[in-house]
């Protein structure tokens, strides 16, 4: 018989080749697409961390959640309420607010400071990233209190509050704090800050936090100092007050 004799006997092995060099093509392009993909998140990483870190960057602004006034606050304390987050507590004129001149101030006060006896501090009074400058509230009374960048700068503020808590970023320049508290303050920014009476019966820590310029810090009582941030003044007047050495850095 002349001519190529075909018995079919290598067409299932060059089909096996065909998609062996097909997945091969196929997991080539799967790997470079993810390589491409870590890239393009690593380099968005970088860039995040770029802006964040350069001068032109902007924080995100107090009070940029709700705009509340007083009678409206109150009435959502009353309602049971506790998360007040990034609200912003000014007057209708969009000056410091008031609480004391709220027709419910007192009726408030009675009910937090029930909630203050029976509270087992589970439901936490939440007020990160809120706006509360130039706030007036006196003899005032709170089971829980924990800010965290928030804005307090010129509040006049005195009473009771079980458990406070002052975060990184917490402006409090020009503040007045005349309270009886429990808790701690982690970077918080007391500068110029009035702690004229501030006192704790459990102990008060205030670690990391600016305390250049405060005021009255030789009135206070039960507060703990750790590595916060003072001039040779202020260091004068904690080692009077808790007679021990290195609990700052002067400044």
């Amino acid at each position: 018989m002349d001519g190529p004799i075909y018995d079919r006997s290598n067409e299932f092995l060059e089909e096996s080749e065909a998609a062996y060099e097909k997945e091969k093509e196929l997991r080539k392009e799967i790997t470079e697409k993810d390589a491409k993909s870590k890239k393009e998140t690593e380099l968005g990483a970088r860039i995040s961390q770029l802006v964040t870190d350069s001068k032109w960057y902007k924080k995100p602004k107090f009070g940029s959640g709700l705009r509340l006034n007083g009678d409206t606050f109150i009435k959502k304390v009353l309602e049971g309420e506790i998360d007040f987050q990034q609200i912003s507590l000014k007057s209708k004129f969009r000056r410091g607010l008031n609480l004391n001149e709220c027709e419910q101030f007192d009726e408030m006060v009675n009910y937090l400071t029930l909630r203050s006896k029976d509270d087992d501090f589970s439901s936490i009074y939440r007020f990160d990233k809120a706006d509360l400058s130039g706030l007036t509230a006196h003899d005032i009374t709170f089971p829980s209190f924990y800010a965290s960048t928030t804005n307090l700068k010129k509040a006049d503020i005195s009473g009771k509050i079980y458990d406070l808590f002052l975060g990184r970023g917490t402006a409090l320049a020009g503040s007045k704090l005349e309270l009886k508290a429990n808790g701690s303050a982690y970077r918080a920014k007391f500068t110029k800050t009035d702690l004229t009476n501030f006192e704790s019966e459990n102990g008060f820590i205030m670690c990391e936090c600016d305390l250049r310029g405060a005021i009255g810090l030789n009135t206070t009582k039960g507060i703990y100092f750790k590595n916060c941030i003072v001039t040779q003044k202020e260091a004068e007047i904690i080692d009077i007050l808790t007679k021990e050495k290195h609990r700052y850095n002067i400044k």
